[in-house]
């Protein structure tokens, strides 16, 4: 059983694919940065959430989102996309180790060159404040952070206030005008910009939007 499970994550890490989206400053229309997007869709395997558990539950789940996050940024590299920012999701909720978890990441930007101020993590994952409180010391040493609006969790002003993130990512304008109201946050907006019925790019940098994708 151990053999199969390690040949399984083996060939998710060998089949992954990662899709690297513009994100787009709406100031001048340049390119910001890229969102690293995973892409399980054509490995054929069941919902990426039990691939994440089934990690877990093996006792190898830092091992395998770190081999994943180490050819997204190999990948990277090879584009030529290492001079600009780049977004990763972090996924701790199944972290043991913190601490040894974020040498790891401190590992992998030594090896490919990188810098702490050219990543931007988005924390996926987290159940309670303890947990954010102790992901935020490591964030702290120099990491951007992303904070993001989804269907299921609404963004928490108290948690924005308090961690002060680089980026909020918002799904909905109407949030923006919740933002905007906050003279608290001064966070950079990031929006996801839909393929329908999308805005032009001189129309949402008026709005207060700073960055753009589509995805």
């Amino acid at each position: 059983m151990v053999a199969e499970t390690q040949h399984y994550f083996k060939k998710v890490i060998e089949k992954i694919k990662f899709n690297f989206i513009p994100v787009i400053d709406t100031e001048n229309n340049s390119i910001f940065g890229y969102k690293i997007i995973k892409d399980f869709s054509d490995l054929g395997f069941e919902d990426k959430d039990e691939m994440y558990q089934m990690a877990y539950d093996e006792g190898f789940f830092e091992f395998f989102v770190l081999k994943l996050q180490e050819k997204a940024y190999k990948l990277a590299l090879e584009k030529g996309l290492n001079n600009k920012k780049l977004f990763y999701t972090l996924r701790v909720n199944f972290v043991k180790d913190m601490d040894f978890f974020f040498r790891s990441i401190e590992s992998l930007v030594n090896k490919f060159n990188l810098s702490y101020e050219q990543l931007i993590f988005e924390i996926k994952g987290i159940s309670n404040w303890q947990q954010f409180s102790e992901v935020m010391d490591y964030i702290d040493e120099g990491y951007e952070c992303l904070i993001k609006e989804n269907n299921t969790y609404p963004l928490n002003f108290q948690m924005i206030d308090l961690v002060e993130p680089n980026l909020i990512e918002i799904k909905n304008l109407d949030t923006l005008k919740l933002l905007k109201k906050s003279l608290s946050i001064h966070s950079k907006i990031l929006y996801k910009q839909p393929k329908k019925g999308k805005h032009s790019i001189n129309y949402l940098h008026n709005l207060g939007i700073n960055y753009i994708y589509e995805y």
